[in-house]
């Protein structure tokens, strides 16, 4: 299992610092939400994750049990996970530059976000 504290700093390198400054306002903020262009829950530094993806201004993480958090920026609602069919879990994440994928464990791919060329 991955702390979500333990990668940040790696994550912060591939997506120029952005998380940096993410992490550190959510985790000063106890309970602090947010949901519309910008996608934060300060609850998730505490939480264990599998796997984690960093599309380009935004990042997915995965739990234990196959569900998935999106938390970033939010302009084509590539953070808004969603409900994954019954029976259904996350095996795989990855992100693009606007949308979000997850293959699922009967083998088909979920994907959410910015569809403009088909993506």
């Amino acid at each position: 299992m991955i702390k979500f504290n333990e990668p940040v700093i790696a994550i912060a390198l591939l997506t120029g610092m952005l998380l940096v400054g993410l992490v550190q306002q959510a985790s000063a903020q106890s309970g602090a939400v947010g949901w519309g262009m910008q996608v934060f829950d300060s609850a998730v530094h505490a939480e264990e994750f599998v796997e984690i993806a960093a599309g380009h201004d935004h990042t997915l993480a995965q739990r234990s049990d196959g569900s998935v958090v999106a938390f970033g920026l939010n302009a084509d609602r590539q953070c808004n996970v969603p409900t994954f069919p019954a029976g259904m879990s996350c095996v795989e994440l990855a992100g693009g530059e606007s949308f979000s994928l997850a293959r699922m464990s009967d083998g088909w791919i979920l994907a959410w976000g910015d569809n403009s060329y088909g993506q």
